[in-house]
């Protein structure tokens, strides 16, 4: 068996997640590469790169597992720099899926020329060039960020890029809008100034904390978002973008080994705060989340949620990678 033999009528990629702006990692290389074969491949499928970028614009909120130190990255306003971006990125994508080296340095010197930087050129390889690039990107335009490390080692057009920072302050959010509409699934426990936001049992007996919050005083003093909690809103987003006239979606997720808790944590939460407002909505009949982990098989969880009969399943299996 394949793993293209679960597709469904719609089909949802995702990989390539790693700690940014470190370089890209074995996984992160390898899942993207496994998703441009599968797309190429094959019809009716999206794909996405998931970055976490939390470490890079923040302290991490999410709490979750060790997390490596990586320098901060500082948003900038200056409009030049901003339209230059504007105008050259597509040229400086094309031009890495070329390993065109010069034009690269030709272009990082142009930019270089229009900031205030200490960056002494000659001290970099081509890899740390083109990261410093992005670095540059994400701090004066955000939205035309893009994985240029990866573009150049794979040397393909690469899937859609979702900012995790981005998806962590939709988070705080949809809890907000969850508790405003006292979705019957949420439980808010409080003492004295701290509050907790979890799931209940709806699908497991498992706690799930999703979010604290420490207020004072009616002011927000504190907050933060788990990685149960910032797994639901990217998947609830990723859903809400491809779910319009679908009867059936599958999202397949290629994750490192060291996430498969966190990713079932966030699965459940997904499935026990979202499917009562699909069934509403939308004419989804039924959902499948897969998560792939890649070693000498295919190892695959298989969560899926029949919306027309509230039918909860999970299952594992190993799946032969040729």
């Amino acid at each position: 068996m394949k793993i293209t033999e679960y597709l469904s009528e719609k089909n949802i990629f995702i990989g390539g997640h790693y700690q940014w702006p470190s370089l890209p990692d074995t996984h992160a290389i390898e899942s993207t590469q496994k998703i441009i074969e599968i797309v190429n491949n094959n019809s009716n499928i999206i794909s996405y790169l998931f970055i976490d970028d939390i470490g890079a614009s923040a302290m991490c909120l999410s709490k979750c597992g060790v997390r490596k130190k990586i320098e901060s990255i500082k948003s900038r306003k200056n409009d030049i720099v901003k339209y230059w971006i504007d105008q050259n990125i597509k040229n400086i994508e094309q031009n890495l899926i070329a390993n065109n080296d010069n034009y690269i340095i030709e272009k990082f010197n142009e930019v270089l020329a229009l900031i205030e930087t200490s960056i002494i050129l000659e001290k970099f390889n081509i890899l740390e060039i083109i990261l410093n690039f992005e670095k540059i990107i994400y701090a004066y335009n955000r939205s035309k960020s893009r994985p240029l490390v990866l573009n150049y080692i794979l040397r393909n057009k690469l899937p859609q890029m979702i900012l995790e920072k981005r998806v962590n302050n939709s988070t705080s959010k949809q809890l907000h809008r969850h508790k405003k509409c006292k979705n019957k699934n949420l439980i808010i426990y409080q003492k004295n100034d701290k509050y907790k936001y979890l799931i209940s049992d709806y699908i497991t007996d498992e706690d799930i904390l999703l979010r604290e919050e420490i207020i004072q005083n009616g002011k927000m003093i504190k907050a933060s978002n788990r990685c149960p909690a910032l797994l639901s809103t990217f998947f609830n987003k990723i859903i809400k973008d491809n779910i319009i006239r679908e009867k059936s979606l599958l999202i397949f997720y290629f994750i490192p080994e060291e996430d498969r808790l966190r990713l079932k944590q966030g699965i459940i939460s997904f499935m026990t705060l979202y499917m009562p407002e699909y069934k509403i909505k939308y004419e989804i009949k039924d959902i499948t989340i897969i998560t792939c982990i890649i070693q000498d098989t295919y190892l695959l969880d298989i969560y899926k949620y029949n919306l027309v009969n509230d039918i909860y399943s999970h299952s594992k299996k190993r799946v032969p990678i040729s």
